[in-house]
Order: C-alpha cells, then structure tokens, then sequence
C-alpha cells in the first residue's frame, strides 16, 4: 500500500513504474501503444472535423444536394464524393 499523505512506498511504487517503463520500451510495447495512440487520436480528430462539417449549413446544403442526385441518378457516387471532397477543403 502507498501513500504520498503518508510518505510510504511512493519510492517502490515509482520503481515499479520505472521497471515496467523500462521492460515495454524493451519488448517494443511502449512503442506500440504510442503508435496506437497516435492513430486513434488521428481517428477522434478526423471525427470532430467531419462532425463539424455535418453541422455547418453551407455543407448540409451540398450534401443535401449531392445526395438527391445519387438517389435521383443525376451523378454516380464518383463524382458525388469529388463533390463532396471538394467543399470539405473549403472547410476551416
């Protein structure tokens, strides 16, 4: 048991923590999961700004039309998503 009130086993508990450090950068973990991490935040950010996108009226409307289209058979889901990709770099 630690604690830091206390003052006992914060020395051990941070040598546990340094082994374990030390024993996933060795076998490659620790990079692994940084690696993952990295990718996932990607994913979250990617998200936020397709969310952001969505909400924005001016996109809604190219969607909204782009999506008639394709129902209506006006345009094939190519050129819908070139469209579409293309207001998106407009975006902030």
């Amino acid at each position: 048991l630690a604690s830091a009130l206390e003052n006992k086993g914060v020395g051990e508990v941070w040598q546990t923590l340094q082994q374990f450090r030390s024993l996933t950068q060795t076998n490659g973990y620790f990079e692994q999961r940084r690696k993952s991490q990295r990718i996932t935040e990607l994913r979250e950010r990617m998200d936020a700004w397709l969310e952001a996108g969505f909400l924005d009226p001016a996109y809604q409307a190219v969607w909204n039309q782009v999506t008639s289209d394709i129902q209506q058979g006006r345009c094939d889901m190519e050129s819908a998503l070139e469209r579409l990709k293309g207001d998106f770099k407009l975006m902030p």
